[in-house]
């Protein structure tokens, strides 16, 4: 929680303690009072809870939204009649590409003018289908609650400087400079009085954003799991240390298994990952006492599912299909993100939020063998270094016997090294593939700024 340094800031003049807030940011100060409470409920309170919004979701869908009027009635769903797993259960998934083709018809025709002015946003398609979804004000207010409930969990000095490297528009926060705000901005703007807040757009080269952070010296950074990988390398590479640095978060991409060592390694200091998408919100958050996900069971009803839509248990990875519980301008019910999760056990913290343990990433991320087997190769891991320096690189299954190894080398490659990078990468994996190896100047992100280090064709 905040200390004195970093109370709320107050509407009335003269008050100071207790901060008095008015309009949105009165809402996001009580919301988040009523989060520091729900995180201690037990399970079956806060299913109670879900089940109770749920239904009122279903309701103003089912009178409002055109979509959703013949889809809830086949399902059987009888709006007289409370809400059960059972009767969820029974309610269709929602995919990507009905989202996409149906996005007018998914829109409420009819809103409460208390839900505040509408926004729209639009999914970068790092799935291959970009979608459009329209959000509330109160869908925001609820976004800016956990956003600072991420910050209080992870006891971040609201005094300090805050440096972001990810993805902006065209000429904005470019190399040298990068841009220069006041404050943290965002979520916190009028809430908390924070310290300076940087930042640098991905399109710098990884050696131009470890001199920027070492000229900028934030104790805090925030940027893509592939970003933390790359600059903790090239730290370890080149001895290079960011003395003021508490803390590194992460969002946007799947963690790699050894990335938090690595950052432990290269700057001394924890990894702290979170898991969200545009269109529906914070989906979870790890939490502060473990390395577990707590899903973020306030603002949304997540669900891991099997090959045939059944719930998965601990330890079990499935579809991750979610329902945001207050966006009532395009309801998503039951919507398939495209990514995979695997289901945790119950957090020894003590909070009933429930848990993930890993997010594994989306579906063309899967390998497929021969035999049809499927599974998420973890390739970033294997010591290519050891065999060749190597800066860049992806790996691409072709078809069920090929894949194609794309390099950025520090160095010509030779015939030799190539079999030995072959044998390594198919000893990881398990199975004898053709390899075929190209050589490139540099392997782009994708236009959202994200990296995949493996990524199938099939």
């Amino acid at each position: 929680m905040p200390g004195t340094n970093s109370l709320p800031i107050s509407s009335i003049n003269g008050i100071c303690w207790p901060a008095i807030a008015t309009d949105v940011n009165g809402a996001v100060l009580g919301i988040l009072a009523q989060l520091q409470q729900s995180e201690w409920w037990s399970l079956d309170q806060i299913q109670a809870a879900q089940f109770l919004q749920l239904q009122s979701l279903l309701k103003h869908s089912f009178a409002n939204v055109p979509f959703y009027q013949d889809k809830l009635k086949d399902s059987g769903w009888n709006p007289e009649e409370p809400l059960t797993l059972a009767s969820w259960q029974h309610l269709p998934v929602l995919t990507r590409q009905q989202v996409q083709d149906t996005s007018d018809a998914l829109t409420c025709k009819t809103l409460s003018s208390s839900h505040g002015e509408l926004g729209v946003v639009h999914t970068s398609g790092s799935v291959g289908t970009p979608i459009k979804v329209s959000k509330t004000a109160v869908s925001n207010i609820i976004f800016v609650a956990v956003t600072l409930r991420d910050h209080f969990w992870h006891r971040r000095n609201l005094q300090g400087k805050f440096a972001q490297i990810r993805t902006f528009p065209d000429g904005v926060a470019q190399y040298p400079a990068g841009a220069r705000q006041g404050s943290w901005g965002g979520p916190l703007e009028g809430l908390y009085k924070t310290g300076e807040g940087v930042a640098l757009a991905i399109t710098a080269s990884i050696e131009q954003q470890l001199e920027w952070l070492q000229r900028q010296q934030p104790e805090y950074l925030l940027t893509f799991p592939s970003v933390a990988d790359e600059l903790a390398r090239q730290a370890l590479l080149t001895n290079t240390r960011l003395e003021s640095l508490s803390q590194l978060a992460t969002v946007g991409e799947a963690l790699g298994e050894n990335s938090r060592q690595l950052c432990r390694n290269a700057f001394g200091v924890d990894l702290v990952d979170m898991y969200s998408a545009q269109e529906v919100g914070y989906l979870a958050l790890q939490c502060p006492d473990t390395e577990n996900y707590h899903i973020q069971s306030e603002s949304a009803y997540v669900e891991v599912l099997d090959e045939n839509d059944m719930p998965c248990g601990p330890g079990q990875v499935g579809r991750v299909v979610a329902t945001p519980l207050q966006n009532f301008a395009t309801p998503l019910i039951r919507y398939e993100i495209g990514d995979y999760a695997e289901v945790g056990e119950p957090c020894p913290c003590g909070r009933g939020l429930p848990t993930l343990t890993r997010v594994l990433g989306r579906t063309r991320n899967i390998m497929t063998l021969p035999d049809g087997a499927k599974y998420w190769p973890r390739l970033s891991e294997l010591r290519y270094g050891d065999i060749v320096p190597v800066q860049q690189f992806q790996v691409v299954q072709k078809s069920l016997q090929q894949l194609e190894v794309k390099l950025v080398p520090a160095r010509p490659v030779t015939p030799e090294e190539e079999q030995q990078l072959a044998s390594l990468i198919n000893s990881r994996i398990g199975h004898p593939f053709a390899i075929e190896f190209s050589y490139h100047q540099q392997i782009p992100r994708s236009a959202s700024g994200k990296y995949e280090d493996f990524r199938s064709e099939l």
